[in-house]
């Protein structure tokens, strides 16, 4: 690869690069290369077509039996399509307060729940219509992914090797296919990864071009608000190589800012500074609180707890941020030259909106769960078991036989050998393949969807390395014989992945989270929704853990309105006495006017921490209470169980029809921070949603 004489540009870090510090590293752009631009859209092109119709053949197959997907009541899937119901319902009711609360209250990240909520107002409250975000972003994965290989090389055949090899592989991997056909955040986040990539390649491309850095931090931006993992992991590559290509750029700002640190300290001791002080008391008493775990206290007949100290830890944060704002103000003749137009660009489109996200009470990290992110630190590392199992679930999951799976590590490491040789811009493909890799193997927790949002990256290499190999058997000037050698490549991979080994279907669905030959979750509540109509409050107890998203969605989509669900919060590792305490305080506390009951003996999961031998308390403390009476009971055999309404004694006269009720905020969110609802919603009339089937008052 040649490079070209360039005048000299504006580098990320505002520094000039000129030709000879061009010529001493790969171009950031394509040089010298011979293929036409048209070539870029035509490999878009016929990559995209693919993925629609695969797509298309996708989401037939789904929307005819939906079943098959939902087949696990615990599943995440069922808090992510709560989440896009309820702000649905909330925007069509035209209610912004209520749509500000459920994105507040949210476990996730909102941009996937906002997507799939503009995609049900548009088609309906129908849970077919669930899949349609991650589904969209499994084509567009495809398609970057495909774009990607080809700009790793100046010349058409290996460049639309390369994209063809890397599009196959992302369109036949099983288990990526059925992590883009789900209602979870895989698809779009592998989507919006790719994407960043190749913002930040077109970036490098033109470093002068701010315009290219800001849409840079757009696509960063987004990636943030729609998954957290998959951001640090490429912030994390994007700094490592940005860092490494404009180590120039870095020094001098480095240096500007010790430079103001100096004449801050001339100015004065740091010690005095008002904000800095209220900052480090703040820091010390989230310190104590953490040491100590001081327990709750009573005061007016509210219970108070300062831990975890949430509270005190956004302010901890806008302490930080105010104080380094002024510094900002201060030092901005100084650092602002120093920074330069394009990170200056991905500051303002990037950092700030993130830094300004983190003033949302319980946005910052550990601010809204302390204890967890201290149970997930003081995680046991594994890291050699989570070798062994991502090395299983990469060869047998993501791709149609263990032997293809081999051949595309062993091709991305030859391409990995001539990383050198690749544009800079480009780099950053495989070094998140690799980052990625030590990131999911040193996590504690070890699934299989933690490789989706990377995984298209080591596609991506095993193009280019089939590419290298080609290029290196055949001579560049004849092109015949190369465009002979590289279609018998090609062919060669497509005749492999249209025989997929044995075993790869139960791997892959095991990856995906799928429940493989599982009876429907829907039959556990398809004969409770007839009799739960009208119900101001609906409660859910199960056997088998804590189920509200599931019974929450279910009931929502089919009245179309914002009924508040709540449910026991049944203890982990407890007899059957501290289960059946657990719910005796639930019925007698409960605003709801009826709560489903699900015994499951034969459920095929369950909660941690919970026994059917143990959470069978639940049915002892209906026996013995008196303040709810059973209006309906259906067995289920594919559980060896049923299902039960019971209805409060004292309930309110169902109301005329045509009652409004109302559509927007529900006290209880559908995620799992949700808890007891308020009484006094008005109660409706049944509505079934015109998208949905009938549903049936029996099982099949």
């Amino acid at each position: 690869m040649t490079t070209r004489t360039a005048p000299p540009v504006a580098g990320p870090g505002g520094g000039a690069t000129g030709p000879a510090r061009r010529s001493s590293r790969a171009p950031a752009a394509r040089a010298g290369g011979t293929a036409p631009g048209w070539i870029d859209f035509a490999v878009a092109a016929v990559t995209a077509f693919l993925a629609a119709m695969i797509a298309t053949t996708l989401f037939t197959a789904y929307r005819a039996d939906p079943d098959l997907l939902w087949t696990n009541p615990l599943h995440d899937r069922n808090g992510h399509f709560g989440f896009g119901l309820d702000l649905a319902i909330a925007l069509r009711s035209l209610d912004p307060l209520a749509v500000l609360d459920h994105v507040w209250k949210a476990v996730w990240p909102p941009l996937h729940g906002l997507i799939l909520s503009g995609v049900l107002l548009v088609g309906g409250l129908d849970e077919r219509l669930g899949i349609l975000p991650s589904l969209a972003g499994w084509a567009a994965t495809a398609v970057l992914a495909a774009v990607l290989a080809r700009n790793l090389f100046p010349d058409a055949i290996r460049g639309i090797t390369a994209a063809a090899i890397a599009a196959a592989l992302t369109l036949a991997s099983p288990a990526f296919a059925l992590l883009g056909s789900d209602v979870m955040l895989e698809g779009l986040g592998a989507a919006l990864t790719a994407a960043a990539l190749l913002t930040y390649a077109r970036a490098e491309e033109a470093p002068a071009d701010t315009g290219r850095w800001r849409l840079l931090g757009v696509v960063l931006t987004l990636l943030f608000f729609h998954q957290h993992a998959a951001w640090a992991l490429v912030v994390v590559t994007l700094a490592l190589c940005a860092v490494v290509a404009h180590a120039g750029a870095v020094r001098r700002f480095a240096g500007a800012l010790a430079d103001s640190l100096r004449s801050a300290a001339r100015t004065g001791p740091l010690w005095r500074d008002p904000v800095l002080i209220v900052f480090l008391v703040v820091v010390a008493a989230i310190a104590a609180i953490l040491w100590t775990r001081p327990p709750a206290i009573t005061l007016y007949s509210r219970s108070l707890s300062l831990y975890p100290p949430g509270p005190l830890i956004t302010l901890a944060y806008a302490l930080l941020l105010l104080r380094l704002l002024l510094g900002w103000r201060r030092e901005r003749d100084r650092l602002g030259p120093a920074l330069g137009a394009p990170a200056h660009a991905v500051l303002v489109w990037h950092v700030m909106p993130v830094a300004i996200s983190f003033l949302v009470p319980g946005w910052m990290p550990g601010a809204g769960g302390v204890g967890r992110v201290a149970d997930l630190l003081a995680g046991r590392l594994d890291p050699l078991q989570g070798l062994v199992f991502y090395r299983d679930v990469f060869l047998d999951a993501y791709h149609a036989s263990p032997w293809i799976g081999l051949a595309a590590a062993a091709l991305f490491a030859v391409a990995l050998v001539r990383v050198h040789l690749i544009p800079v811009g480009l780099r950053p493909v495989f070094v998140l393949a690799l980052v990625g890799a030590i990131a999911v193997v040193l996590y504690p927790g070890h699934e299989g969807r933690f490789l989706a949002p990377f995984v298209a990256t080591v596609w991506i290499g095993a193009g280019a390395g089939a590419a290298t190999l080609v290029g290196a058997v055949t001579p560049a000037r004849l092109t015949l014989v190369r465009a002979v050698v590289a279609l018998g490549a090609v062919a060669a991979l497509l005749v492999a992945l249209a025989y997929p080994a044995p075993s790869t279907g139960a791997a892959a669905r095991a990856a995906a989270g799928r429940t493989p030959d599982g009876p429907s979750q829907l039959l556990l509540v398809q004969p409770a929704l007839p009799l739960l109509d009208g119900a101001p409050a609906i409660g859910v107890a199960t056997t088998f853990g804590r189920a509200t998203d599931f019974l929450a969605w279910a009931a929502r989509a089919r009245c179309g309105c914002a009924v508040p669900v709540d449910g026991p919060r049944p203890p982990a590792n407890a007899s059957r006495e501290a289960h059946r305490r657990a719910m005796a305080a639930y019925l007698a506390e409960t605003p709801s006017t009826r709560v489903v009951v699900i015994d499951a003996p034969d459920a095929p999961w369950t909660a941690p921490g919970i026994a059917y031998a143990d959470a069978a308390g639940l049915l002892d403390a209906l026996a013995q209470q008196s303040r709810f009476v059973p209006v309906g009971r259906t067995e289920v055999p594919d559980f060896a169980g049923s299902v039960a309404v019971w209805e409060r004694r004292d309930t309110p006269a169902r109301p005329a029809p045509g009652t409004p009720r109302p559509a927007g905020r529900s006290p209880v969110s559908t995620v799992p921070s949700g808890g007891v609802p308020s009484a006094g919603a008005p109660p409706a009339p049944a509505r079934q949603n015109p998208v949905r089937n009938p549903v049936q008052t029996l099982p099949d």
